[in-house]
């Protein structure tokens, strides 16, 4: 049984620091600790741990209970496991170990009761018999699959990929029976009454599929206000169907007004008893990127929060998450009243004070939810669980079944209060780089809440006296490509963690080896696999064309840049790689290309024999580009 920690909760314990039982049972009181932001601070002397094998960025989704409560299946993408646990007898009945690097991800039963789970990494669909533990099937689908669902009407798995397709796979045979393309970056599939609709990860849109393929817009989380400032919807990390029609998503909230990055993210002082007046004149955090626990609430460049779709086709607002860095996961209760969202652990180094805060479930109550423009931002009720929760599902009699990622176990918790912890196979995974990645600085940011899964967010910020700037990927093979950023003002890994994640976003100072395991993750990321083969003949022909054209004198080398600067009107800026450039619409430093046919044609453009490049020219490297 594992030891369940006691939470450590922001506000009442802002001046005494915090204690809490280890795993050993002894106990530690969480005292002053600086941040880099202060010249009395300290850097984070805690050691470095270094997984084995690095784990995968956190992608959240991974669990499922089946239709009549008897079994629990867990993905488990860091050990390349699916675990099935009995729920009558709350023990794992079977562990089904996969290839290195599958990376098991979304689940969905199918009417015979089979459960269908998507492969990330080998670009499969395995069928598994619960009561067995047998594999029964495995389909190649696409590189990339993500989402499923079971379409009874057809006896088919719905499957969404990252590049587009919408592939059916027949339930019983596991033979593929219709591909269509909807759009790219695709994420969940659900059913809402007979409409198959499918999401779109970093834009959170929200498509409508018909019998015959044709793909039509359903909505999205509309742009909004919360605390007065203007937000956008982006990252969809989970959507679900409500049990009375219409659907629900837990997404992320950018803002959208120019950030300021000449100013650190302080929090202001006084001589009162706390140390803190509460009405910084903060940087990031008071012009909307940090805000942490003294900042404005919700004042954040990025939050979690949860949208819905009625019936009738409103969309309605939840709260937005305060002080929450990230959220992966959300399940809705069989009786349609409570969301429970699952919170990865998080770690707050705030100035002057560190506080582990292991708020790891909160709960929702949908009578919060309305249909105003204006988000209410708001600390919801914490479960009485604490630990880094990556998945959450629902029991038919109303229990919650949550999955925990470094040490492998489901709880088990009913009305609020863990009644069971149940330990899963596989040894703890730790790593001092994955944490640095996931885990809150202390200003409700982690680098993974604009590079969700280590990717990015898909967003064009503006930024005051710099002007617009798109996220830049991290997962597109970074070792030997600095300095970093569009304007390389980041010279190396150890400049970007102090000016980033210390001075802007609040973090604690780092030393040397501390960054050195976060550059190591961040390098070593595995990359998602290419949507195209570079044998497919219009690749082929593209390289060809790229060539021709001269790309390469840009685009060259094992990281396809020469790391030299261009100006394409608005200042040099650093070429960047075209590894994965099919993932990561839009184009440019600032998004003015929408699409990559769009960005391609530009490029094109701008080369010596390019000036009006053909369409079938255009097709042809664009086909290339799919393949990198």
């Amino acid at each position: 049984m594992k030891t369940i920690y006691t939470a450590c909760l922001w506000v009442p314990l802002i001046s005494l620091g915090c204690s809490s039982a280890d795993p050993e049972g002894s106990t530690t009181t969480q005292g002053a600790a600086g941040s880099p932001n202060d010249s009395s601070a300290q850097d984070d002397e805690r050691p470095v741990v270094r997984a084995g094998t690095p784990p995968p960025p956190i992608t959240g989704g991974t669990l499922l209970v089946t239709d009549d409560g008897a079994y629990a299946l867990a993905s488990d993408p860091d050990r390349d496991l699916v675990h099935i646990v009995d729920l009558a007898t709350s023990k794992e009945t079977a562990t089904l170990s996969l290839d290195s690097g599958a990376r098991p991800f979304r689940l969905a039963q199918d009417g015979a009761g089979l459960v269908h789970i998507t492969l990330r990494g080998s670009g499969q669909v395995i069928a598994v018999d619960p009561t067995s533990g047998v594999l029964i099937s495995t389909t190649a689908v696409c590189p990339n699959p993500r989402g499923i669902a079971f379409v009874e009407a057809t006896n088919t798995m719905a499957v969404a990929c990252a590049g587009g397709e919408l592939v059916r796979i027949d339930a019983d045979t596991g033979d593929i029976t219709r591909r269509d393309h909807v759009a790219p970056d695709l994420r969940d599939v659900l059913l809402d009454d007979d409409t198959l609709l499918v999401t779109r990860f970093r834009s959170a849109e929200v498509i409508a599929v018909d019998s015959q393929g044709v793909s039509t817009a359903h909505g999205a989380p509309l742009s909004l206000t919360a605390q007065g400032r203007p937000h956008a919807p982006s990252t969809a990390w989970r959507t679900f169907p409500m049990p009375y029609g219409g659907w629900m998503m837990l997404h992320q909230l950018a803002n959208t007004a120019p950030l300021d990055a000449s100013r650190p993210d302080e929090f202001g002082h006084d001589d009162a008893d706390t140390g803190f007046d509460g009405d910084a004149d903060t940087g990031f955090g008071g012009d909307g990127y940090g805000g942490g626990v003294f900042g404005p609430p919700c004042g954040g460049a990025v939050h979690p929060a949860l949208s819905a779709m009625r019936p009738d086709g409103s969309i309605i607002h939840g709260m937005a998450v305060q002080n929450v860095a990230l959220a992966v996961d959300a399940a809705m209760s069989p009786d349609g009243q409570k969301i429970v969202v699952a919170i990865p652990s998080q770690h707050n180094a705030l100035d002057g004070f560190e506080l582990e805060s292991e708020v790891g479930l909160i709960e929702f109550d949908l009578r919060d939810f309305d249909g105003s423009s204006d988000v209410e931002c708001d600390i919801p009720n914490a479960l009485d669980a604490f630990d880094d929760f990556v998945a959450v599902a629902f029991e038919p009699n109303g229990s919650l079944i949550a999955q925990t990622r470094a040490s492998p176990s489901l709880y088990r918790i009913t009305d609020g209060e863990v009644v069971e912890v149940i330990d899963l196979a596989g040894d703890e995974v730790v790593d001092t780089g994955h944490d640095l990645f996931h885990k809150d600085t202390g200003a409700g940011l982690s680098c993974a809440s604009c590079h969700p899964e280590g990717g990015d967010d898909g967003r064009v910020w503006s930024f005051t006296g710099i002007g617009p700037r798109r996220t830049q990927p991290l997962n597109v093979g970074l070792r030997g490509t600095e300095p970093f950023h569009w304007d390389g003002d980041m010279a190396d890994m150890a400049t970007l963690v102090h000016e980033v994640r210390g001075r802007r976003m609040s973090g604690q100072g780092q030393p040397s080896e501390r960054v050195e395991a976060l550059q190591g993750w961040v390098f070593d990321m595995p990359q998602p696999n290419p949507v195209r083969k570079l044998s497919d003949a219009a690749a082929t022909k593209g390289a060809a064309l790229f060539l021709e054209y001269g790309c390469q004198e840009c685009h060259s080398g094992p990281n396809l840049t020469s790391n030299a600067y261009s100006d394409l009107g608005d200042g040099p800026m650093q070429i960047p790689t075209l590894h994965g450039v099919s993932r990561r619409a839009p184009y440019m430093h600032d998004g003015r290309a929408a699409t990559l046919v769009a960005a391609t044609r530009d490029m094109l453009a701008l080369t010596p024999s390019g000036a009006q490049a053909p369409a079938d020219d255009v097709d042809a490297v664009v086909a290339y580009l799919e393949a990198l």
